[in-house]
């Protein structure tokens, strides 16, 4: 039996090398093909799994709109002394321990020639202070003469959101109303009426 197989092992045609090498190259090839086609499809699947996550996820917030500009508010500003007294529309609040003092208040403004004069008919925080005067864009001017009135010790407030009625809160470091004389006298002192600090 091993001289047969000995004999069929002459007898089998022996391929040339040049024959084997291109074998082996082919081969070869398919193998590097092969792999290279599996690589590829796994980094395909990898891909694929990663935008699948990121489709799962909200997409990332955008950053917000640029906010409105605020409004300017110093827009309507009105510097003008007002011509009349009875221009000036004014409300006057308690903020002092004494009761009724609004009243008082408004009656001798009203004998002053300021018509628009009310008592608002409640109370404010009370204050030490002679006075507090909040006005808007509107009534720059009406609070620089409504002080005069108070002789310029008013602590003023600018409220931008303020429409033209100026809040006198007359407190408890108020004895009366200027006269005509003093008024005068605060108003030259008081020069001008100036832009609000909020407004330069």
């Amino acid at each position: 039996m091993l001289l047969d197989l000995a004999e069929d092992v002459r007898r089998a045609p022996l391929a040339p090398a040049a024959q084997i090498r291109a074998r082996g190259r082919t081969r070869a090839r398919r193998r590097t093909t092969l792999a290279a086609t599996g690589l590829t499809l796994v980094a395909a699947g990898a891909g694929t799994a990663a935008l699948r996550l990121a489709g799962d996820q909200p997409p990332p917030a955008s950053s917000p709109p640029p906010a409105a500009a605020p409004a300017d508010p110093c827009a309507g500003l009105d510097l003008s002394l007002p011509a009349d007294p009875g221009d000036i529309r004014v409300r006057v609040l308690d903020g002092a321990a004494t009761a009724g003092l609004d009243q008082s208040v408004v009656r001798d403004l009203r004998e002053r020639r300021f018509t628009q004069a009310i008592a608002a008919g409640e109370a404010a925080g009370r204050t030490d202070e002679v006075a507090i005067l909040r006005y808007g864009p509107e009534a720059v001017g009406d609070a620089v003469v409504l002080r005069a009135m108070l002789r310029n010790q008013a602590v003023l407030q600018f409220d931008p959101e303020r429409d033209g009625v100026v809040e006198l809160v007359v407190g408890d470091g108020f004895r009366r109303l200027a006269t005509a004389t003093e008024t005068n006298q605060a108003l030259v002192e008081a020069g001008k009426p100036t832009p609000p600090p909020e407004c330069r």
